[in-house]
């Protein structure tokens, strides 16, 4: 059986409306008991204890909001730095 691009298409959206649909409606169940977690129905799965499942909640933020700052600075950084590079190894040199 063959698929033309625009059924393939179709079923793709179809299948991750399903999806998005169903972790909605697990995190409206849930959603007093844990924080907001990207893929709901993992953490539903598991046993975690509501107390736990915040702990690493806040873990997490924490880390991901630090860590994007460090790599934020490192990248401006090493923008800075090689630009400055560029800009002593490029000097013209005019003979007269």
């Amino acid at each position: 059986m063959k698929l033309s691009i625009m059924q393939l298409l179709n079923c793709y959206l179809l299948a991750t409306r399903n999806e998005i649909a169903i972790d909605e409606s697990l995190s409206k169940g849930i959603s007093k008991k844990i924080p907001p977690l990207p893929r709901t129905s993992k953490w539903a799965g598991e046993k975690w204890s509501s107390l736990s499942l915040t702990f690493i909640y806040i873990i997490l933020m924490i880390l991901f909001i630090f860590g994007g700052f460090v790599i934020y600075v490192v990248f401006f950084l090493s923008k800075f730095y090689l630009c400055k590079v560029r800009s002593l190894t490029s000097k013209s040199i005019i003979f007269s």
